[in-house]
């Protein structure tokens, strides 16, 4: 396919024998296999091949897919392909293929689906299959995915849950990233506000402050005024309204 994909002609040609036999259905700039066409010709597969293309898929997919999926505009091409990604990933799960990046296509599907309006069944499942997956990692989950599900479970209100989850994420971003990683900032910075949220004042202080000191090294996308924000709401419950206006105004710089 890849060897004809500029050529508008030998694309036609290519396409047309099994659109003719209804095996394919085109529209605009792509086309569509029915799903039962799908599963028989996966079917038809030997395991290795079947291990094969899925690795390939799950590879093809990750890596058009946006990192930044909380940004809509750059899905506005690529947001198409959430169905395949999703897809892909539980081929990848179901095969115990490419597991990391399976991992990665499930949180990212989840986030996309979370921030788009996607049903919360559909969001709970991709989040519950990226932790199952990513227990059985050689490192156990990473600490990016355990803030994000922690996240998740912070906007369900299941906030026990997601205070131990972020816990762990600080744990495992300081082992495996170092002390001063920008991810651990991010970590610390989430668990302040979620600390704050339950009233755990004198803590929240504190990774709060941790967060700013790592983060304010950082480019400002890494949440540094976010942090501040929060620390400056923070030291206004604890009375130091001097310390709280300084944060509050960094937070603006």
């Amino acid at each position: 396919l890849s060897a004809v994909a500029k050529d508008v002609d030998l694309l036609a040609d290519l396409v047309a024998r099994p659109r003719a036999l209804s095996l394919i259905t085109s529209a605009g700039d792509g086309f569509s296999m029915h799903r039962l066409v799908q599963s028989t010709l996966r079917q038809s597969l030997a395991q290795a091949d079947r291990r094969r293309w899925a690795a390939d898929a799950i590879n093809w997919v990750e890596y058009v897919l946006p990192t930044q999926v909380q940004e809509h505009r750059l899905w506005s091409r690529t947001g198409r392909l959430i169905g395949h990604a999703m897809t892909a990933a539980e081929h990848g799960c179901e095969l115990g293929v490419e597991r990391s990046r399976t991992v990665v296509l499930l949180d990212r599907g989840a986030t996309y689906l979370a921030t788009s309006g996607g049903l919360p069944a559909d969001i709970d499942s991709a989040r519950t299959a990226a932790m199952k997956q990513a227990e059985q990692l050689p490192d156990g989950p990473p600490s990016w995915l355990l803030n994000n599900q922690a996240l998740w479970l912070q906007s369900r209100d299941q906030l026990g849950e997601a205070e131990k989850l972020l816990r762990h994420a600080v744990e495992a971003a300081r082992k495996y990233e170092g002390g001063n990683s920008p991810g651990l900032g991010v970590h610390y910075a989430n668990l302040g506000a979620l600390l704050k949220d339950q009233g755990k004042l004198d803590e929240a202080r504190r990774m709060l402050l941790k967060a700013v000191t790592i983060l304010d090294r950082q480019p400002a996308s890494f949440k540094g005024a976010t942090a501040h924000s929060h620390l400056g709401q923070v030291m206004v419950e604890l009375g130091d309204r001097p310390a709280a206006a300084g944060h509050f105004a960094a937070a603006v710089r």
